[in-house]
């Protein structure tokens, strides 16, 4: 009984794996894009350029799966050199205005890592599990590249305490974290 099932199910398992495969919009996409970094916690709000990597994969032409890195280059304060990059996984839905423009919007999970060298020699960093979500337009030039203009946010708490003072005296909050990336790129398609 067990090898019948085997034979069964191992020849409609392929069956079902090629007619995924042969969707004519499943692909996959590599893109990069360049844009403007901010962060803003409980020290203040910096900002500076950054740089995107992503991997695209397309289930169809409304749904895919991205994996997305942005990292901002020197972000300079009188104070520190802040440094700061998230990675984030993501479901991205697409509604396609006409053949070369769609809106996506985007939400999910991301990690933030952010280090800082302040001027005094002290140096730290930070790493924390956040959220985020995203929109965007893409224009398709052609069958292989599309640019994209996007926006992505992504929150978390770095878990790190500060002394804060309050109308009734001090407190201590745990710092939360913003960062959001305006971003000008494009994708290939494979």
């Amino acid at each position: 009984m067990r090898k019948f099932n085997l034979a069964v199910v191992i020849p409609l398992s392929i069956m079902s794996c090629s007619a995924v495969a042969s969707y004519s919009d499943s692909s996959l996409e590599l893109g990069v894009s360049a844009g403007q970094f901010n962060l803003k916690d409980s020290t203040g709000s910096y900002s500076g350029p950054s740089v995107g990597f992503n991997f695209i994969r397309n289930f169809n032409d409304w749904f895919s799966f991205e994996g997305n890195y942005l990292s901002s280059f020197n972000m300079d304060n009188a104070n520190y050199d802040i440094q700061a990059s998230t990675f984030s996984l993501a479901p991205v839905f697409t509604y396609h205005i006409n053949d070369t423009f769609s809106i996506y919007g985007k939400g999910g999970a991301s990690s933030m890592r952010i280090t800082s060298s302040e001027r005094n020699g002290l140096d730290f960093s930070y790493n924390t599990i956040g959220w985020f979500y995203g929109f965007g337009l893409n224009t398709s030039i052609n069958n292989r590249i599309n640019v994209r203009l996007g926006y992505e946010t992504v929150t978390g708490d770095t878990g790190i305490e500060i002394l804060g003072v309050t109308a009734d005296g001090f407190s201590i909050q745990s710092s939360h974290t913003k960062i959001s990336v305006i971003s000008l790129g494009a994708t290939y398609r494979f």
